[in-house]
């Protein structure tokens, strides 16, 4: 789809949310009890690390979890103490009532005090119309409910996508007046258009724009859809090493959450816009040195090496390489980097400050990765079998490959 197709699929759809966010009242009822919080998105990679933390920082709080499965997102608690405070509840953000019975959605509005809205579509290739649904009238349902039975406090995860290409002068106070290109950021840009409206209507409404979510420094989870990992993983994998500028702009993923839940956990935090975006980043050099350090036989090779390499590897069904060709990295990269050079304004939220992903956190993330089926065992050198298995992440049996698939289609969570 065309820019010029894009532009016009906003110019249609707009009017109708926007003229339906302008509708919307908070309540103006504030309960003195504490109630319970709403999340949406905790089968997704920051929806789990906040759900995560938020069990931790209040242990006493009850928390709905909006989830379209029950059986996958009980299978991601594992390792997590939750204690009966967490339960889940099924639903859609992209059907009316969030999926839920008339009797749910006012027990939602009279129980819920809290709203952390991290579900999302996530797909760079469709359209606007494809991801409307989800992005666009889940947040007005919640923006909805936030204002029904009792006044409640929303939390909205956006995107840095909304700013486009130029981030110049796209400070976290100020919403763009145009719309970015691309049916994803589109439906973000148009989702906080919602809640600008309804923040001036006199909503208690927060949102978080998340650049790129690097690995969770604690335990290694990484998101395998991220093209940084996919080109981690490409390379491990392969043996060889694309030549590429710049370098891996990640705010880690649980840092990330603790910003978050930093401003949650302390209601006087101002109802603004924040920028969850890492201060710096390694160069892909860096990466690359710290890999060979740590046993990796890599080759480093130009462009057309590489993707020669993988449209090699695709033709044999692998997943990985297939994704890297889809995407088309790491040119796709060298254009992310280009924006991301611009400041984006990378502050302390919720007295939490920034911190940027680095190579030192590479063994515990590929320690992880093996450990889930994420990269092949020939991929993993000998110092990591032994490392493995002294910090309890077994690596796959040699020769077995296990790989999951670089589905850019499913929702984070809800």
């Amino acid at each position: 789809m065309t820019h010029q197709q894009d532009d016009k699929s906003v110019e249609r759809l707009a009017p109708q949310y926007l003229r339906s966010a302008e509708e919307l009242r908070p309540c103006g009822r504030r309960s003195g009890e504490p109630g319970r919080l709403l999340l949406t998105g905790a089968s997704g990679f920051l929806g789990r690390s906040l759900l995560k933390r938020i069990v931790k920082a209040m242990p006493d709080q009850d928390i709905f979890c909006l989830v379209r499965d029950e059986n996958s997102f009980r299978s991601g608690l594992s390792g997590m103490s939750v204690s009966g405070q967490v339960h889940p509840l099924i639903g859609d953000l992209s059907l009316p009532l969030l999926g839920l019975s008339a009797q749910q959605w006012t027990e939602l509005g009279q129980e819920v005090s809290t709203i952390v809205h991290a579900g999302a579509s996530v797909n760079h290739f469709l359209s606007l119309e494809r991801m409307v649904d989800t992005n666009v009238s889940g947040t007005l349902a919640l923006l909805r409910l936030a204002g029904e039975h009792r006044d409640k406090r929303m939390h909205f995860i956006s995107s840095m996508s909304i700013l486009g290409r130029d981030h110049a002068g796209n400070r976290a106070n100020r919403l763009p007046p145009q719309p970015p290109p691309g049916g994803y950021a589109q439906s973000k840009w148009l989702a906080e258009c919602l809640t600008k409206i309804c923040q001036s209507a006199g909503f208690d409404v927060s949102t978080y724009r998340v650049g790129g979510l690097g690995p969770d420094t604690e335990t290694g989870e990484v998101n395998p859809r991220d093209w940084r990992w996919l080109t981690m993983r490409a390379a491990l994998e392969s043996g060889r090493w694309p030549i590429s500028h710049g370098g891996p702009r990640w705010l880690p993923v649980d840092v990330a959450a603790r910003m978050v839940i930093g401003n949650l956990a302390h209601h006087t935090a101002p109802a603004e816009r924040y920028h969850l975006v890492a201060p710096s980043r390694p160069t892909w050099d860096a990466v690359f040195d710290e890999l060979v350090r740590l046993g990796h036989d890599l080759e480093r090779v130009d462009r057309e090496t590489w993707f020669d390499t993988m449209r090699d590897r695709a033709r044999a069904r692998d997943e990985t390489a297939m994704g890297i060709l889809a995407l088309r990295l790491p040119r796709q990269a060298d254009r992310e980097n280009a924006a991301q050079n611009q400041d984006t304004g990378a502050v302390p939220i919720g007295g939490v400050h920034p911190e940027s992903w680095a190579p030192e956190h590479l063994p515990v993330t590929i320690l992880w990765a093996a450990r889930h089926g994420l990269l092949e065992a020939r991929a993993t050198s000998a110092r990591w079998s032994s490392s493995s298995h002294r910090a309890g992440f077994p690596i796959p049996d040699s020769g077995r490959v296990v790989q999951k698939s670089v589905d850019t289609h499913r929702c984070h969570g809800g």
